[in-house]
């Protein structure tokens, strides 16, 4: 009787990779950010796939990738294909991923994670004084420009012609990453590994489970790097004036701001140019503005009431998106028939007076009418960071984890999915954008075919256990600083879910 082993590639934390294996991966990564993909076939032949493929494949006005199924299903699609083309530059390159749970310990002082070493991916709290690019090695990385939009005609295209989103109206060629925020330096950290177990111990389907992870540990991953700045306000002005609002809770309401930036003008009255010229235009000649207002300081003289009325559907929406645990903390509703405000959102504390409160809701209001810019972290765009590609292996990890987990996969796992109505959402039906090759490429026995697969064909190739993924992670049991070993034995696991506390922080 005989048996056929099975090799496969071992995917480790980036920070236990050796010097040697860890710099080929940076050189190899260099690489796709410094060719494009014409130049890198030449080079490297057909498995190679440059930066700006992968940025176009990601910012896709056709396929649907985030909160619901598909997420985890496109994003191993899409570390297979970067993957495949890190091979083609170095054949026994390591691609490592990043358990950013660890660096939950740094609180507020996240940015100084190794990760953010100018020889790795370079800094995170950039600022206006390197015009938020990161300095080190991924500096010079541009932003794919197809003003024509023939080049990547199905990718979402920003006014100047970059790719992005149709409110980035940031006029820059080139790579921007900061935690500055309209001049504050914004200290919310990483989701904390409890997260980890509580979407474990509490989903009731895939799609739960799914939208768990992203909104909870996933969560502030993309605005923590994104930015916001050339706004119409100073956020750490604001801060220095009234330090009892706390520098936890702007932190929060920046990153929120962030997210919600891309629907601005679903919330507020906007006008939003169609298009600007690049090398012409900047932030002063071509934004989206207020349709109602010229300046702030006519926020400043309007009615308390009034200025919560114009802010209702941005807190209802932040509210319905329901990102992280924050949100009961920072907003609420008042319910007190004898007041004026009964049944409008407002943002919460004990520690805030009303006056406060009603402050704070103008700079929210202001910040809104008077917009500013975000980098591509912000947007659809976000693998035009390199950072992206390590930071989005744990969720793979986690799935992994539960298909095989023999206390957790007797849960309902039929794909019940609540899309967007967007290609490649459904199990069968629709494709993805993805082929067989991404899997065949890598040394397995499948034929490398050329049809688009569904996402049933997707979840059974990406079986863990399965002969067709070519790889495994390194171990289950350690996710950050927690011991949580879903594989053994009946783990116990919260059933509340975890609230992030605030870090101390004294106001400068």
């Amino acid at each position: 009787r005989s048996s056929e082993a099975i090799s496969k590639y071992v995917r480790r934390e980036i920070r236990d990779l050796s010097s040697t294996d860890r710099e080929k991966y940076f050189s190899a990564l260099e690489v796709i950010y410094n060719h494009t993909q014409e130049e890198g076939t030449a080079i490297y032949g057909d498995d190679f796939t440059s930066y700006t493929e992968l940025v176009a494949g990601h910012d896709s006005i056709l396929y649907g990738y985030h909160t619901q199924n598909a997420f985890l299903t496109s994003h191993p699609a899409f570390q297979l294909q970067i993957e495949n083309s890190l091979r083609s530059v170095y054949d026994d390159v390591m691609y490592p991923y990043w358990d950013f749970l660890i660096d939950s310990r740094l609180g507020e002082n996240w940015a100084q994670s190794i990760l953010y070493s100018e020889d790795w991916f370079g800094p995170a709290n950039n600022t206006a004084d390197t015009d938020y690019r990161p300095t080190g090695r991924f500096k010079n990385v541009a932003i794919p420009y197809d003003p024509a939009e023939t080049e990547y005609p199905d990718a979402i295209h920003g006014p100047y012609g970059f790719l992005g989103n149709g409110l980035d109206f940031n006029p820059s060629k080139y790579l921007q990453r900061t935690n500055n925020f309209c001049g504050l330096q914004a200290t919310m950290g990483f989701a904390d590994c409890n997260y980890v177990s509580h979407c474990f111990g509490n989903y009731t389907s895939l799609y739960d489970f799914d939208v768990c992870i992203e909104k909870k540990v996933h969560a502030f991953l993309h605005s923590m790097h994104a930015g916001f700045f050339d706004c119409g306000v100073d956020w750490g002005t604001y801060l220095d004036d009234n330090p009892s609002v706390t520098i936890q809770r702007l932190s929060y309401f920046a990153n929120i701001f962030i997210q919600q930036s891309v629907d601005v003008d679903k919330y507020f009255s906007m006008d939003v140019p169609s298009s600007c010229e690049a090398g012409v235009d900047n932030v002063d000649t071509c934004m989206a503005t207020s349709s109602q207002f010229t300046s702030v300081e006519q926020i400043d003289a309007l009615n308390d009431t009034y200025t919560l009325d114009l802010m209702q559907d941005w807190y209802a929406a932040v509210l319905d998106a329901d990102v992280s645990t924050w949100n009961g903390l920072y907003i609420e509703i008042i319910d007190d028939s004898s007041s004026a405000w009964d049944g409008k959102y407002i943002p919460k504390g004990d520690d805030l007076t009303d006056e406060d409160k009603i402050a704070l809701n103008r700079l929210l209001l202001k910040t809104n009418l008077f917009f500013g810019v975000f980098g591509p972290m912000g947007s659809g765009a976000a693998t035009n960071d390199p950072i992206f590609w390590v930071m989005h292996q744990i969720f793979d990890k986690m799935a992994q984890s539960l298909r095989l987990s023999p206390n957790y996969n007797r849960g309902n796992l039929t794909w019940n999915n609540h899309g967007n109505d967007l290609d490649g959402e459904n199990w069968e039906g629709t494709t993805t954008p993805f082929t067989q090759r991404i899997f065949s490429n890598l040394g397995t026995n499948l034929y490398p075919g050329t049809e688009l697969l569904t996402n049933k064909q997707l979840w059974a190739l990406l079986k863990p256990d399965g002969t067709d993924l070519p790889y495994v992670y390194d171990q289950f049991l350690h996710w950050g600083h927690c011991d949580f070993d879903p594989l053994e034995g009946v783990t116990p696991y919260p059933t509340a879910e975890p609230v992030m506390a605030p870090a101390p922080h004294v106001a400068k």
